[in-house]
């Protein structure tokens, strides 16, 4: 009995801190809120990430003043992945209920589509949406794509025991790690991950595509989950147009390449050992698939 009480709060501690950061990236679409007009359009969407980053950082700092601390063993690790994926799902809900009204199931269902980068979406028109919750539908995805739990890492950092919940919650990374320490571990795949997410920004940029649809489609095609701020996604630049659609195929499709790698390849690559490329049975697949599949598009017409 003690031990599981011992367990529940580890759990419940650890979740107030991830819901108190979850809190703060409630906050960043407020900067598009501002930047966009929307106030002054009358669309009202500030409180509609505003309530809900109070909401959760209410809840997360109950939880962890109320709940005792402790070093989580793999049993609490795996529970706070599994409670996490949820209660982020429910919560980051909120934003798409308040803005437009949406029912709550759907807006649960594109948020856990965001966190888990699956990419299916219940929402149309899209085109006319407030940028607000464009740019929050891309975030959670882009959150989503290296691990929520790794990008909260430094709250959770409980000496040896982070790499239980590195372990429970390894989304496109093994569970090896590079470098000596998880913290370094942690920072350097994130460093990669931003740095490739600015690369990209930075190429539909060159190519003509607009900066905030670039941020988006750069977030969303990292994380490999395809959120993009239009029901036609990448076929709105043909359809309308535009001169470089084909360029900014390439460079999306770049984009999740880099994405679909394991990123403790890409770190090798970066320190020089360009043998990374190929020489592992999952990079041998990795291509290989992507080969037939091209051939097979090229094939088909």
């Amino acid at each position: 009995m003690r031990n599981k009480l011992h367990t529940i709060n580890i759990v419940f501690s650890t979740l107030g801190s991830l819901l108190l950061i979850l809190g703060a990236a409630l906050l960043l679409p407020l900067v598009v809120v501002f930047i966009c007009g929307e106030i002054q359009q009358g669309l009202n969407t500030w409180y509609a990430f505003l309530i809900p980053a109070v909401i959760t950082s209410g809840c997360g700092l109950l939880l962890f003043l109320i709940f005792s601390k402790g070093k989580p063993d793999t049993k609490a690790s795996m529970l706070i992945c599994s409670i996490a994926w949820l209660v982020f799902s429910c919560l980051g809900a909120l934003p798409f209920v308040f803005a437009i009204k949406a029912s709550f199931l759907d807006g649960f269902f594109e948020t856990m589509s965001g966190f888990t980068t699956t990419g299916i979406t219940m929402f149309q028109g899209l085109d006319n949406l407030p940028k607000s919750i464009i740019f929050w539908r891309a975030l959670i995805q882009w959150i989503g794509g290296l691990g929520i739990l790794t990008l909260f890492f430094a709250v959770l950092y409980r000496k040896g025991s982070a790499h239980l919940l590195f372990n429970a919650e390894s989304h496109k990374i093994e569970a090896v790690r590079p470098v000596p320490g998880l913290a370094n571990t942690i920072k350097i795949l994130w460093y990669i991950y931003t740095g490739f997410t600015l690369c990209i920004i930075i190429l539909l940029v060159f190519a003509g595509m607009n900066f905030f649809d670039s941020i988006c489609h750069s977030f969303t095609a990292l994380a490999t989950g395809g959120f993009s701020p239009y029901d036609a996604s990448i076929a709105y630049y043909q359809t309308a147009g535009h001169a470089n659609y084909i360029f900014i195929e390439y460079i999306l499709i770049l984009g999740m390449i880099l994405g679909g790698t394991n990123f403790l390849i890409h770190y090798r690559i970066l320190k020089g050992d360009i043998k990374a490329v190929a020489d592992t049975s999952e990079m041998r697949s990795w291509w290989g698939f992507i080969l037939i599949f091209v051939a097979l598009i090229f094939l088909s017409g």
